[in-house]
């Protein structure tokens, strides 16, 4: 079983000569895989939760930015994929604990 993390990232596209890029957002998702995690505890919740960070961190490009425009796009973009993979973490273990 996978889970898609999708994050909208405004990384790359703040082009100060060109105005019409600046509010363009980019939607990048990739696939996390729990088919070996027991979503029901609390260790296998803990595990979910580190793969759906490195998930995010690697489509928000978190540590390859270097101005402040896209720092601040990726910790944004960061935040909101990890409430996106949390919410979707949540589901499939009720789905698991209430047989859905």
């Amino acid at each position: 079983m996978k889970t898609v993390l999708t994050a909208a990232a405004a990384l790359g596209l703040l082009a100060a000569s060109n105005a019409a890029f600046a509010n363009e957002v980019v939607t990048e998702s990739t696939e996390v895989s729990f088919h070996d995690v027991d979503l029901t505890t609390q260790e296998g919740q803990a595990e979910m939760d580190r793969r759906i960070a490195r998930a995010a961190r690697n489509i928000c490009k978190v540590e390859t930015t270097k101005s402040f425009a896209h720092r601040r796009a990726a910790s944004d973009c960061y935040a909101a994929a990890m409430k996106q993979g949390r919410i979707e973490m949540a589901k499939r273990a009720e789905d698991i604990r209430y047989g859905g």
